[in-house]
């Protein structure tokens, strides 16, 4: 992962005399700067009891009235002042003075007494650390537990994570309690202040699960969605049908992660689904935008090609033939075909005994295995250089078991500290690398540091490369590069990476929105935790090795320019470009062999043809077929196209968001094309563009055939009837 994420481990367990009913629900704010939490705390209801657990000093904060009294807190009160230099006067009475204090043997609990037994409260907590790195878990009124993880807040300062519990009273009376976990010797965590509210009686319904992606498997289909943020969200139920828009049936309920996937499916019908979100008052949203897919077969575009994640819904949704979890043990939902690529993350974890268990279960055999996840960086658990240089032998021991090929450490670029100083003690001790491996996230704009990295690698250690993270990113925050700056960087990286023999894999890191600014311009999925593809993911999904020798007939493509960034566009009836996010028939073209090495460049939408008439692009009916509707394809380098017009030899070119001609002689990236898949099945005869072949598209051709289309369309209608195919 990247170090600018930079997160440790935390954990908190809280102790309850409640019985297990009325389930409530953890949510968090996690790693906030001091001056956050005056906007994170809730005051909608009626307030129960609110304390700050030291200073001696009540205290107001973001409207929340903080007493001094702690008799129904039990535990040790530590010192904590001037941890929390910068933040208010008040900030610094709730955070700087005392906490209720816990270490690995030493709880602490708060009691709360008086609850109306079927209402609905809050209580919400201010946790953090004192120093180190730290874990704790906490663990609600009815038993749900939530973990914790520590970094640096916004403003440098120890991080406060916000903890909000939501739940229904089935007892009048409750006991928190907290508990640090952290292995070793006294290694405390804080509780700063509480408080507890009586929410209003809630008959407000939660919001629509949002981005829900139905993601087709061999026998099933992989749901995943965005999280709702609702504070007292319970669960999520999971709809179905075999019509669109319609006859929805319940096929799971009380699910309390935003993702499910259905085996209960069978290869080549259509399945359509809904979301609903529950909260705990039993209020139900209104159904979410329908997914849908067809489960069939995998199909594996690329041998090369795989991804960084754990998410059997995203590995499957990017076509990956590969993948691996930073983790040893794989994830048993992933397709069998998918390769997985076991790894020793960090010096500590996980254990080589786990190898054993890796191959089981009918899928394809590991072959390769990963050793250390960029030691480079800064953090106890990477592994010095003399440390991975003793445990290697270990890791050789464990591969030859096991029959796997070792991969170098993943460190970050080419010409690495650590990497230099490992790879040539190993070299010394005669120790095993099959492979290097590295990470790399050049700015869009940098199309050649990746490759020229993995030449670094290839001419100094003669061996194959793996480049197992890489995306583009804006490490300066710059707010200078767009989504189709990284697509364009994508569209060209692909073709190289496929295209460079000793580059034997390559994997995205599937940025979202969840992982900040440095992401933002190359975002794969829409939301944190759902497997809805952005422009550049769809991209990466649909690529595949004969793609460095295409374009082809029959497939729909997307044709994108380098300099713009943007895709050509049939736009209400004039030939101009849109950007990456446009999608539909109207960017959707197919090429159609217009003999002696040129061909025509049909619309999806109208079936109309791009013409050039010496003056102005224009869109003309496909009964044209003369010379100024036909168009050379010529080479310009790492996948880009030159696409040209043989009556008047001129250019394709887009500058900015305009469509215009160039000579022949230039050949800057305005005239430079790629054919990008637009992931849309081609089907012979589909004239109404409605999935299938039928008689909408015999009265669909009859009207374009009296302008003059060709003939041969519905020829191939009437070759597939004859073939059985269809009504």
């Amino acid at each position: 992962m990247r170090s600018w994420n930079r997160c440790k481990g935390l954990v908190i367990l809280l102790f309850i005399s409640a019985t297990l009913s009325y389930a409530g629900v953890w949510t968090v704010d996690r790693n906030v700067a001091g001056d956050d939490i005056p906007r994170l705390l809730l005051t909608d209801g009626i307030l129960i009891k609110a304390s700050n657990l030291g200073g001696g000093a009540a205290v107001t904060v973001g409207g929340v009235v903080f007493d001094a009294n702690t008799n129904n807190v039990t535990g040790n009160f530590n010192a904590k002042t001037a941890y929390y230099s910068g933040v208010s006067a008040d900030l610094k009475i709730l955070l700087n003075f005392q906490a209720s204090t816990v270490s690995t043997t030493t709880p602490a609990t708060i009691s709360i007494s008086g609850l109306i037994i079927g209402r609905k409260y809050r209580m919400q907590m201010v946790t953090g650390w004192p120093w180190g790195w730290l874990k704790y878990r906490l663990t609600g009124a009815q038993g749900e537990t939530v973990n914790l993880n520590w970094v640096e807040g916004e403003d440098g300062s120890p991080g406060i994570n916000i903890a909000t519990y939501v739940w229904t009273a089935n007892t009048s009376n409750v006991t928190f309690g907290f508990i640090s976990t952290q292995s070793g010797s006294w290694k405390p965590a804080d509780v700063h202040a509480y408080s507890v509210y009586l929410l209003p009686t809630d008959t407000a319904s939660p919001a629509a699960p949002t981005y829900l992606a139905a993601i087709p498997g061999d026998g099933t289909v992989f749901l995943d969605w965005a999280d709702n943020a609702e504070k007292d969200l319970n669960s999520y139920t999971v709809y179905r049908s075999t019509t669109s828009g319609q006859s929805y049936t319940q096929i799971s309920s009380g699910l309390t992660s935003s993702d499910y996937t259905d085996r209960d499916v069978n290869n080549g019908a259509h399945y359509y689904y809904v979301v609903t979100a529950v909260d705990l008052s039993g209020n139900v949203s209104q159904y979410s935008s329908e997914g849908s897919a067809i489960p069939s077969v995998y199909e594996v575009y690329s041998t090369k090609k795989g991804v960084g994640s754990n998410s059997p819904a995203r590995i499957h949704a990017l076509g990956s033939s590969w993948y691996y979890g930073w983790n040893i043990n794989r994830n048993y939902d992933v397709d069998p075909d998918i390769e997985y690529v076991p790894m020793r993350h960090n010096k500590w974890w996980p254990n080589l005994a786990e190898l054993a268990n890796v191959n089981s279960g009918g899928f394809v055999s590991c072959s390769h295995f990963l050793a250390y996840n960029e030691p480079d960086h800064a953090g106890s658990e990477k592994p010095t250089v003399q440390e991975a240089l003793d445990f290697w032998p270990q890791i050789e021991t464990s591969a030859a078991q096991y029959g796997l090929q070792i991969g170098s450490a993943a460190c970050s670029g080419s010409n690495n500290w650590w990497q230099n100083d490992f790879m040539t003690q190993a070299a010394g001790l005669g120790l095993q690398v099959d492979f290097m491996v590295y990470h790399d996230y050049p700015a869009p704009t940098n199309t050649n540091a990746i490759l020229s990295h993995a030449q670094w690698y290839y001419n100094t250690y003669g061996k194959d490369v793996w480049l197992t993270e890489f995306n583009a990113a804006d490490w300066g925050n710059t707010d200078a590069y767009t989504h189709g700056d990284s697509y364009t960087f994508m569209v060209e990286t692909l073709y190289r990476l496929e295209r460079t023999d000793y580059i034997k894999r390559y994997a995205i890191f599937p940025w979202d929105p969840s992982w900040g600014d440095p992401a933002e311009p190359a975002h794969v999925f829409e939301a944190e935790s759902s497997a809805v593809l952005t422009p550049l993911g769809k991209l990466y999904a649909e690529y595949r090795s004969a793609d460095i020798n295409g374009p082809y007939p029959q497939v729909w493509y997307y044709l994108h320019n380098k300099n713009s960034d943007r895709r050509l566009h049939h736009h209400a009836g004039t030939p101009a470009v849109a950007d990456v996010y446009t999608d539909g028939t109207a960017v959707q073209f197919e090429l159609i062999d217009a003999g002696g090495g040129y061909c025509y460049i049909d619309n999806k939408n109208t079936h109309a043809r791009l013409q050039y008439n010496g003056s102005l692009l224009v869109w003309v009916t496909a009964a044209n077929q003369g010379t100024w509707v036909q168009w050379a394809l010529a080479d310009a380098g790492h996948g880009w196209k030159y696409i040209t017009n043989r009556e008047f030899n001129k250019r394709l070119s887009s500058t900015g968001t305009s469509l215009t001609v160039e000579n022949t002689s230039s050949t800057g990236n305005s005239v430079k094309w790629a054919f990008v898949r637009s992931g849309t099945d081609y089907i012979i005869g589909d004239y109404s563009d409605d999935g299938k072949v039928d008689m909408a598209d015999i009265a669909e051709l009859g009207m374009q055939w009296q302008n003059g289309y060709d003939m041969n369309v519905l020829l191939d209608i009437a070759n597939n009837w004859l073939c059985g195919t269809l009504l």
